[in-house]
């Protein structure tokens, strides 16, 4: 047992490795399921392609930022290091808590419910009357645990394992979204047919082929914004949403899109060279994945055109179905399932790191502070995080829209956050002047101070989001960080040395 406290992470992560991470946990699903709402509350083409490029400028701010803490304090532990350096224990500790029971298992759950979801559509084209017997939450209580524990397993097994696994479903993805652009790109465009202004009779669906709950983050607040193309209901009026609440609406849908970039901060004590592949690592990560969704959602616009992009629900088996045969239905949701299970694994991975730095230096979690020397992974943390995000899943997998559910509870925390990390940035900049910063940001202090006015503008529109819901998601968490900042006066004492 001393031995393994005694071990610590060994530097296996090269620059590919660290991209991988990044690409493989912030290209998820989100740009199959945010861009129809996008679409619908940015009215053009010209908008919709704007936001994304804002929004990936914005998250672009936010990673140089985190690339001059990752290069300053290259440990494992991300938000945590940075924190606590800046702001004390008790903030470090506060920002653990709340990763550990409101952020790191919701958003891990969300992508377990985003692959439990598609993995069933597949599944549907292969065998729908089998399924057709089994209630569609069973399957994705199933599916969406299923996987945690699986992913965790392999997490288990150590540094190496983790990593193929990541870069094998960050390829995978990546090609399958290349296929999406490329189809985009080479297929006809899209005709738009005769409009018919008449209500047409609803559509027939066999049980079998029903989509599962529908899980994705935009189900409940699209549900009434979008026009149903099944059923030929009309499209709203748009005028409910003032201009700039749909602006706003949109980017914290875009930024969750782009959300993840932050994460190879946790594991920075294992990646080579880190003064600088860290910050390379983030910069080519965020590059490319701006350059993806752009080109994605222009290939989508020309497959669709503006207003059925506006309106799809199943967008990506929408536009390549109709051009490539029903099995293509089938393919699109395999891909889909892929993109989450690498996002699903890449928070596991970076996650557990979080906790097993908390245990390293606060005596009352030193528990979780083991690296096991046979395995090379922080196991306990680890089996900690795997229990409390299935606990997750089971607790929110009771609502019809789980992973809305699970948006309104953790993202307002999530920017909180992220707008104390930018801050202190400056805290230490003038605390800790001669610090070796390999990488500075760049147009200090004015590129960060956007960044932080960007955050406060996402925070306040994502809380106004969670207080739509009638589950009081927001005041649950609010209140879970709460506890913890009182505990905080009571465990946030750094072990004597």
């Amino acid at each position: 047992m001393t031995k393994n406290k005694t071990t610590t992470p060994q530097k296996q992560l090269t620059l590919f490795d660290s991209v991988c991470v990044i690409m493989g946990i912030v290209i998820g699903v989100g740009i199959f399921e945010t861009t129809p709402f996008i679409a619908f509350m940015a009215g053009s083409p010209e908008v919709l392609l704007g936001v994304w490029l804002v929004g990936g400028l914005i998250a672009l701010l936010g990673a140089m930022c985190y690339a001059e803490l990752s290069t300053s304090f290259p440990r494992d532990g991300g938000d945590y290091v940075f924190l606590t350096q800046a702001y004390g224990n008790r903030t470090g500790f506060l920002f653990v808590w709340a990763e550990y029971w409101v952020i790191r298992p919701a958003n891990i759950g969300m992508m377990a419910f985003v692959f439990a979801t598609y993995s069933y559509e597949a599944l549907v084209y292969l065998t729908p009357q089998a399924l057709a017997e089994t209630p569609t939450k069973t399957w994705s209580l199933g599916l969406a645990g299923g996987a945690i524990l699986v992913l965790a397993g392999l997490n288990v097994l150590g540094v190496k394992t983790g990593k193929w696994t990541q870069n094998v479903f960050t390829v995978a993805k990546i090609v399958g979204l290349l296929l999406v652009i490329g189809a985009g790109l080479i297929l006809p465009a899209f005709v738009p047919p005769v409009t018919i202004t008449t209500a047409a009779a609803p559509a027939v669906v066999e049980p079998a082929l029903a989509q599962p709950a529908e899980t994705t983050p935009v189900a409940a607040a699209t549900e009434e914004a979008t026009p149903d193309t099944a059923t030929g209901d009309a499209e709203p009026e748009k005028a409910s949403w003032p201009p700039l609440d749909s602006l706003q609406l949109a980017m914290v849908l875009v930024l969750f899109t782009y959300g993840g970039w932050n994460e190879i901060s946790y594991v920075a004590a294992e990646v080579r060279h880190p003064e600088r592949n860290l910050w390379r690592a983030l910069l080519l990560g965020l590059v490319g994945i701006m350059l993806i969704y752009l080109l994605t959602n222009f290939a989508l616009i020309r497959l669709l055109g503006y207003e059925g992009l506006a309106g799809a629900k199943a967008v990506a088996g929408k536009a390549l179905a109709p051009r490539l045969g029903p099995l293509a239905g089938a393919g699109v949701s395999l891909l889909i399932a892929v993109s989450s299970l690498g996002a699903l694994n890449g928070m596991i991975m970076t996650g557990a790191r979080l906790y097993y730095s908390l245990g390293a230096e606060l005596p009352v979690f030193s528990w979780l502070g083991v690296w096991n020397a046979r395995f090379d992974a922080p196991i306990r943390s680890i089996t900690v995080q795997a229990i409390v995000a299935v606990l997750m899943v089971l607790s929110f997998g009771r609502y019809e829209h789980a992973f809305s559910e699970l948006v309104r509870f953790s993202t307002p925390v999530f920017w909180f956050f992220v707008f104390m990390v930018v801050i202190s940035l400056f805290i230490l900049r003038h605390k800790r002047p001669d610090l070796e910063r390999p990488f500075r940001i760049p147009f200090y202090p004015w590129a960060p101070l956007l960044f932080c006015m960007c955050c406060v503008l996402i925070f306040e529109s994502s809380f106004k989001y969670a207080l739509e819901s009638q589950e009081n998601e927001a005041l649950w968490a609010i209140g879970w960080v709460a506890l913890g900042a009182v505990l905080s006066r009571f465990v946030a004492e750094p072990a004597k040395v």
